[in-house]
């Protein structure tokens, strides 16, 4: 079942060897992970992650090039869009840094069993369903959900707003 412990790792090519190394490691200690060959990514396999997301509600992305604009990024918009309500915290990623690619320093790099360890720590750090906890405050206390504190990933907040913006447009 589904538990703080339970984790989707989301890689390819040289990364998924990284992500299963790092995830036989932690499945001594308690982990439920599940790591995602994507093969191809274009077209991706969106069905199998969404059936592991709902499955395991936290998903790390790994991936060797940069942070920004890489592939995870595209990956954490299609599960958001199709299965916000069942992440029980942000997708984290662990990626190459946003720099150019250093050739003498690859190992430092690119992401490995180390990084990927450390992102699925802070992963249960964040307990079951505190977003949705926190998504019902925003929408029980209407115009004051400013208020709320918010340490979440942002699109949550964007969630809740949308569905203010929902409701009174429905009471008009």
């Amino acid at each position: 079942g589904r538990s703080a412990r339970s984790v989707t790792l989301l890689a390819w090519g040289a990364m998924v060897h990284i992500s299963m190394e790092a995830a036989e490691k932690v499945v001594g200690m308690g982990y439920d992970v599940e790591v995602i060959d994507l093969r191809t990514l274009l077209p991706f396999d969106i069905e199998t992650i969404l059936a592991s997301v709902k499955k395991t509600g936290r998903v790390i992305v790994v991936h060797e090039a940069p942070r920004t604009c890489g592939f995870g990024a595209e990956l954490a918009a299609s599960i958001q869009e199709r299965a916000l309500l069942s992440l029980e915290a942000p997708i984290l990623r662990v990626t190459g840094f946003d720099t150019p690619f250093p050739y003498t320093l690859e190992m430092e790099y690119l992401p490995n069993v180390g990084r990927i360890l450390d992102a699925i720590e802070r992963m249960r750090a964040v307990l079951g369903n505190t977003h949705r906890a926190r998504l019902e405050a925003w929408r029980v206390q209407g115009e004051h959900a400013e208020k709320v504190d918010w340490p979440l990933d942002a699109g949550l907040a964007g969630l809740a707003f949308s569905q203010r913006f929902a409701d009174a447009q429905d009471r008009r």
